[in-house]
């Protein structure tokens, strides 16, 4: 919702230069520079930025467009693409709680991108539905749970 409003007022004012997205709408107009990639390259591509590792290969865009501009590696008769992991100046994430220290839990569809998006950005901003004090959750309560 937030980034729905901020969007058309962003682009117009020329404070976003480069999107990373997985749809065309924002960039048919031709104002920004766009980056198309499909959701689980775009998943991939998030965590290897949030956890430093520079890039990754894929089959996904072999043989596309995107395969173009991209360094191309057969691996075992299979063709791949090189993608770069990403990291974002800013992200907005939704989190179900969240307590003064910045640590989160993810609800239900929360938890499909929102970790990835506030690993791989420098300024995370945050809407909780709930916040609470420091130490009322474990910020990893699944991190015992294979130990």
């Amino acid at each position: 919702m937030i980034l729905q409003a901020l969007r058309p007022r962003c682009i117009h004012y020329r404070c976003i230069h480069h999107l990373v997205f997985q749809s065309v709408a924002a960039a048919q107009k031709g104002d920004i520079e766009f980056e198309l990639l499909s959701q689980g390259t775009l998943a991939e591509a998030l965590q290897a930025g949030g956890t430093g590792i520079g890039g990754f290969y894929t089959p996904t865009a072999h043989g596309t467009v995107i395969a173009k501009s991209n360094e191309i590696k057969e691996i075992d008769g299979t063709s791949y693409v090189f993608q770069k992991g990403i990291r974002g100046n800013v992200a907005f994430v939704r989190a179900w709680r969240g307590d003064t220290a910045g640590n989160l839990v993810y609800h239900m569809t929360e938890q499909n991108f929102n970790k990835a998006m506030a690993t791989a950005a420098e300024l995370v901003i945050t809407e909780d539905e709930q916040i609470i004090p420091i130490g009322t959750f474990d910020p990893d309560p699944y991190a015992r749970k294979f130990c």
